[in-house]
């Protein structure tokens, strides 16, 4: 199974639920969304174990390195200042939300 996990992280209505825990899913994911990089075209893979000897030998016919602001700007944004930063931002950009005698 193949899972885009782009916008996991800007769930709103309880906690994320990722699909990392299966044996036989590949997950993709990227920057662009929750850590506001869109355009640096940088995301990541998670699959598993069994296929990374076939996924290393199709990668290496496939992209090119990223650039090296992006690299730097991708691991910066795994730092505890910049997912604080993040998680007020995405705070920030709520969605509004209608008491549940609204919906009916």
């Amino acid at each position: 199974m193949i899972v885009d996990e782009i916008y996991l992280a800007l769930t709103y209505d309880g906690p994320e639920h990722s699909t990392a825990r299966w044996d036989d899913v590949f997950i993709i994911n990227s920057f662009s969304k929750y850590f506001l990089m869109t355009g640096w075209r940088l995301g990541w893979l998670a699959a598993p174990t069994w296929a990374m000897p076939a996924l290393e030998q199709l990668a290496q016919n496939l992209f090119l390195a990223a650039s090296k602001p992006a690299q730097r700007a991708a691991l910066a944004a795994f730092t505890t200042a910049t997912l604080g930063e993040l998680e007020t931002r995405k705070n920030e950009l709520r969605p509004p939300r209608f008491p549940a005698a609204c919906n009916a």
